[in-house]
């Protein structure tokens, strides 16, 4: 996490030593709502519940035109949810059929599975800006994600067959090496700016990347099926613009009307 408020305050530090009117920079922070979101899903076998956490950062912009701006940010978020899955599949199972003759034996089992994501990532998103009305921006661009850390951890419950013969079983897991490190997909979402540099917004955001490497559904004999972060974020932020006046004793800088 240190290397996240270091890099927060690296971007802001410098971007504050420009005196060049077509730049400014801001502060954000607010809340995502989301998590890894299946391409297909069976309903009847699956659930979870999306997570609310944190997404801060700092950020910079630079006017094209009188409409058009480029913007690039750096933010700590949080992504993460909580899932259950029954599946079942066949197996073969060592029985002792005589005393002393073991032989193998067709039969199925469930497997309960409940666990728990909570990821760190330090998002960097570009984004295309168009003034809409007077306070209202529409934005449009894209992101990556570098995670920082994090775990997905859980349990499974196992039954072999109507579970009178075999014993329950239960076992731990944490797929965090299981997660691709770096993640990218599109945003697209909107800015109310206020006249002295408040401002409110919310974007969504949608992965182009799978959540897990390929072939680690594989590697647990079941069907691969790919999870994309889905979130939407809505916070609140301050935009500070930075203007030369020719003054006879020198540059001065100060707040100005977004």
């Amino acid at each position: 996490m240190k290397s996240v408020w270091i890099a927060l305050g690296f971007l802001l530090l410098t971007t504050g030593l420009w005196a060049q009117s077509p730049w400014h920079w801001g502060v954000r922070g607010g809340v995502m709502l989301g998590g890894p979101i299946p391409a297909k899903s069976n309903p009847d076998s699956s659930s979870g519940k999306l997570a609310v956490g944190p997404s801060v950062g700092g950020f910079v912009e630079y006017s094209l035109a009188e409409r058009w701006r480029i913007q690039a940010g750096l933010s700590y978020a949080y992504k993460g949810a909580t899932y259950q899955q029954l599946y079942r599949n066949d197996t073969l199972m060592p029985l002792e059929i005589f005393p002393g003759v073991v032989d193998t034996v067709p039969t199925f089992y469930y497997a309960d599975v409940n666990g728990k994501m909570s990821l760190h990532y330090l998002d960097l998103p570009i984004l295309a800006e168009w003034r809409a009305t007077k306070h209202m921006w529409l934005q449009g661009g894209v992101y990556a994600s570098a995670l920082l850390g994090g775990s997905d951890k859980g349990d499974i419950q196992i039954q072999i067959g109507n579970g009178q013969v075999f014993p329950d079983t239960t076992t731990t897991f944490d797929n965090i090496q299981e997660i691709q490190r770096i993640d990218f997909g599109v945003t697209l979402g909107g800015r109310y700016e206020w006249k002295q540099g408040p401002f409110i917004e919310f974007r969504a955001q949608r992965s182009l990347r799978s959540l897990y490497r390929k072939g680690f559904f594989a590697s647990q004999g079941l069907d691969e099926v790919p999870l994309y972060h889905t979130q939407f974020y809505i916070g609140l932020g301050w935009i500070l613009k930075e203007k030369r006046e020719n003054k006879s004793d020198g540059i001065k800088f100060r707040l100005n009307k977004a």
